[in-house]
């Protein structure tokens, strides 16, 4: 019985009856990975740098502004030179030639401001790449008035009318700064122009009024002094040129002698000037009428004698 569960267990492995067993097949060999390259380990540890990007857009740089060199007589042609490159949607929407040239006759205080804008990077030093133009006005309150600012790109308007403001600010007295948009002849009549409008709000500008001129129509923007920091200080309202004058005169001293003093000083008289007796003292003739009484001899009354204890007055 045994025999027999052996041989059957035999043939179902599969092998003949009588011979050997097999032997268990050798295990799979893999073969030999290639060594890897010889590295120190910071090498292998740092990560890949990422591909090489294109230049990044250029940003508009900050703005300088300087005062332009030019006089009442000669800053037409120099502003006509200048607007050739300027952007024309600006020029349509602030003050023009037309605008500025009769307020070049005021003076003072209120006279009219202007200022080369240039930026970092810009065309250079003979061409400006920008303009502003502002005074100071007085009202019920003061506040600066901004007629002109144009830029020859207006990518750069958002930086340049920053550095407007920031300027404005600090050298003028003002508690806010005022700018007037024309409206311009369009398909559905007078229409201003939105875009330079929202470029004003970005920068804190809001609608203040309505303003008609002979022949236009203007939309007036105000933006209002903030605190510090975002604001620089206020200055004082100062005036430029204060004039005293007066004169001394020396007491008891009468004409030309109170310029060289009075003898009761101690002072020396001109040489080779006699000085007139000085006149008596107010208080000094009050109390010699007194003591000479009413009806004295000089009025021609009697001189009267005071009973004792009493005053002489």
């Amino acid at each position: 019985m045994l025999k027999e569960a052996v041989q059957a267990r035999v043939l179902r492995s599969g092998a003949s009856p009588g011979a050997e067993p097999r032997a268990p097949p050798p295990p799979e060999q893999k073969p030999p990975e290639p060594a890897a390259a010889a590295a120190p380990p910071a090498a292998q540890a740092a990560p890949q740098a990422p591909p090489a990007a294109g230049p990044p857009p250029e940003e508009p740089g900050h703005f300088t502004m300087s005062p332009v060199g030019s006089t009442r007589e000669s800053i037409g042609g120099v502003f006509e030179q200048y607007v050739a490159r300027a952007e024309p949607q600006l020029l349509a929407t602030l003050e023009q030639w037309q605008g500025l040239e009769p307020l070049l006759q005021e003076e003072g205080a209120g006279a009219l401001e202007w200022f080369w804008l240039r930026r970092e990077g810009g065309a250079g030093p003979d061409k400006p790449d920008g303009l502003a133009v502002f005074k100071l006005k007085r009202a019920s309150m003061v506040f600066g008035q901004l007629l002109h600012l144009s830029l020859t790109d207006l990518s750069w308007f958002d930086d340049a009318l920053e550095a407007v403001k920031r300027k404005m600010f600090t050298l003028l007295p003002i508690v806010s700064i005022r700018t007037t948009l024309w409206y311009q002849q369009g398909d559905k009549g007078l229409q201003i122009d939105k875009g330079v409008e929202a470029l004003f709000k970005q920068r804190g500008f809001k609608w203040f009024q309505l303003q008609n001129a002979p022949g236009r129509r203007g939309q007036v923007m105000e933006c209002k002094r903030g605190k510090t920091p975002d604001f620089p200080p206020q200055p004082p309202d100062l005036p430029g040129v204060v004039l005293c004058s007066g004169q001394a005169w020396v007491r008891g001293a009468s004409g030309s002698a109170g310029l060289h003093g009075s003898r009761s000083r101690g002072h020396q008289p001109h040489p080779g000037r006699r000085l007139p007796a000085p006149l008596p003292r107010q208080g000094q003739r009050r109390g010699e009428e007194r003591r000479r009484g009413r009806g004295g001899p000089r009025h021609g009354g009697r001189q009267r004698e005071p009973h004792a204890g009493a005053p002489l007055w």
